[in-house]
């Protein structure tokens, strides 16, 4: 962890919570975010973990509750929210599946209800939504229905 003769960060970085805990772990070189990055919450469980390729989000991307549960799993493509991404609960279970496209909605969409049932699905098309989408109650029911 140091500056360069040109005040360009270099290694790996780390920084804390006023506790102690460790915050977040960066790796630079030439001043610009490589490799994996990582935050954490004051308890020591992971808050984020991303992969940073030239200087930007690229690859895996995960966030965390303070418990340490899994709350967002999704990859970025230069930036880019990209391909399949999902929402978890605290208790672990999916609340939201969706897809991008360059950063725009697109594809499948899901929702569901904390019993596991789904609550909504559709589709996307570059941040539209199009075709029919269903909406349920609770129990699995169709409650409406909407066409484009």
């Amino acid at each position: 962890m140091y500056l360069d003769k040109n005040d360009k960060k270099q290694g790996i970085w780390k920084s804390y919570h006023d506790g102690g805990a460790i915050h977040s772990i960066e790796e630079y070189k030439n001043g610009m975010l490589i490799g994996e990055m990582k935050y954490f919450h004051p308890n020591g469980n992971p808050k984020l973990v991303t992969q940073i390729q030239n200087g930007g989000l690229h690859g895996n991307h995960k966030e965390f509750y303070v418990n340490g549960k899994l709350m967002v799993s999704g990859y970025y493509h230069n930036g880019n929210n990209d391909g399949e991404w999902k929402e978890y609960s605290e208790d672990g279970l999916i609340t939201e599946i969706y897809h991008y496209q360059s950063g725009l909605w697109h594809g499948n969409y899901e929702k569901y209800y904390p019993n596991g049932n789904i609550a909504e699905k559709g589709r996307y098309e570059l941040d539209k939504k199009v075709g029919t989408w269903e909406y349920f109650d609770e129990n699995g029911i169709v409650i409406s229905i909407e066409k484009d």
